[in-house]
């Protein structure tokens, strides 16, 4: 699906170009049989708007990646810290286990209320 703010436009030399104002609007198009024309503010096609352009582009792109690898290394931290928290309910859990045998072999009965309502 295209994206309803990009400023793409056929060209009219040629049915498969489109003419987009930006980088970012060709990398939404998913059509590869596509040309893609590159136009500035006022028309004309300037090598270095393009060329900026892409450059800002490329640096939005690096940011985003950098921000997707913090949060990659922030997920699987807590994917660790969530082994760790289910290893030691786990642990507990035996334990449990066995002070409620230990109680049983003295004769004491074992009574679970559940006040949580």
């Amino acid at each position: 699906m295209y994206n309803q703010d990009l400023s793409a436009v056929a060209t009219g030399e040629d049915p498969t170009s489109v003419a987009i104002a930006s980088i970012q609007s060709a990398a939404t198009f998913p059509d590869p049989n596509v040309k893609y024309v590159f136009r500035t503010e006022n028309g004309g096609q300037s090598k270095g708007g393009i060329l900026s352009k892409a450059c800002d582009y490329i640096q939005e792109l690096r940011q985003s990646n950098h921000r997707l690898s913090e949060e990659l290394q922030g997920l699987d931290q807590l994917q660790l810290d969530n082994d760790v928290l289910r290893q030691q309910v786990e642990d507990l859990k035996n334990k449990n286990l066995l002070l409620r045998a230990q109680l049983r072999h003295h004769g004491l009965e074992v009574v679970i209320k559940n006040d949580s309502n």
